[in-house]
């Protein structure tokens, strides 16, 4: 079963220490800023593997671009901050719904980790010997949410966007769609995973359940992550609770 602990922490991004190390029971949350001049997309470029090179190189538009490059970049710093490792130098492996982790070769702590990016903003979630799951959306406000959420989220789910004031309806879409793209991220199973057959809440202590016998849920907790105006998000991490510190990248 997941617990719930959705309470947003708007102010809570902290200036992280220069060799930050997570305890046990702890789960990091690092803010990254997207956007920089190309030189500095130029130098980040050159930390990436070959196969990160290729994957940049095969966007369309040069923001999209740009932006992958400084996420995936950012990603290779922090867990060298962690590891004590050049960044350039680490290597993932990635399981079969794409959900990547660290070689164990360079990975002495068991460090698990995540990753999401919307918009100019990215989240990277980090524990040690537990996994975790990160989603960030930006609050798109000419979007068919109602449509979305009949189609993929619970009964109860689309009753309560519907209920809600226009005005935040998108918001609390966006809410609901990123606690479950978390817990679905952090179990490794994607989308292939059926949003509709498991229900969250964004109510704190309220658990998930699963609508179909053939559907099992995971022992997870779920919290509201309130990266900055016009963005939500949410981590989840494996077990009941855990106590979440957030830096700034």
């Amino acid at each position: 079963m997941i617990a719930a602990n959705l309470k947003p922490q708007t102010d809570a991004w902290c200036t992280p220490p220069a060799n930050p190390s997570i305890a046990p029971g702890e789960a990091h949350v690092w803010r990254i800023d997207l956007e920089f001049p190309d030189a500095d997309i130029d130098r980040k470029f050159k930390l990436l593997s070959a196969d990160e090179r290729d994957r940049a190189n095969r966007f369309i538009f040069k923001k999209d671009r740009n932006r992958y490059i400084a996420a995936r970049s950012a990603l290779r710093r922090t867990l060298g901050r962690y590891l004590q490792a050049d960044p350039a130098e680490l290597k993932f492996t990635y399981a079969s719904h794409g959900k990547p982790s660290l070689h164990s070769a360079c990975n002495p702590q068991d460090l698990r980790f995540n990753l999401s990016h919307s918009g100019g903003i990215a989240l990277i979630a980090l524990a040690v010997a537990t996994e975790v799951g990160i989603d960030v959306e930006r609050i798109r406000e000419n979007f068919s949410c109602l449509e979305i959420a009949r189609e993929f989220f619970t009964a109860a789910e689309y009753e309560h966007i519907c209920a809600t004031d226009p005005a935040l309806r998108n918001e609390v879409f966006f809410s609901y769609w990123t606690h479950k793209e978390a817990y679905i991220k952090a179990i490794g199973e994607g989308l292939s995973f059926p949003l509709n057959q498991f229900e969250v809440s964004l109510q704190a202590g309220v658990r998930v359940k699963s609508l179909n016998s053939g559907v099992g849920v995971a022992d997870y907790s779920l919290h509201s992550i309130a990266p900055c105006t016009g963005y939500v998000g949410a981590l989840a991490v494996a077990g009941d609770r855990a106590s979440i510190l957030m830096w700034r990248g």
